[in-house]
C-alpha cells in the first residue's frame, strides 16, 4: 500500500489529496534493507510548500 506523504504537520495522509507531494511504497529485499520507490506528485518549489514548521529527525517523539 502506498504511504501518501503530504504536507500536514503529522507529514502523512490516508488517502491521496491535494497536499500530497509524494507517493512510496516501501519493501524490504532478501537481505532485509528496505528500499523505497517514490513519485512526486505535484510540482516542488514554491512558497506554499511547506505549511508548518519544518522539523528534523531530532524532533521526533517516537
Amino acid at each position: 500500500m502506498p504511504l501518501n506523504h503530504d504536507d500536514s504537520e503529522s507529514g502523512v495522509a490516508p488517502e491521496l489529496h491535494d497536499g500530497v507531494f509524494i507517493r512510496s511504497i516501501y519493501v524490504k529485499d532478501p537481505d532485509g534493507v528496505l528500499a523505497e520507490f517514490a513519485a512526486w506528485t505535484r510540482r516542488i518549489g514554491g512558497p506554499d510548500d511547506v505549511r508548518h514548521e519544518p522539523r528534523t529527525a531530532a524532533d521526533r517523539t517516537v
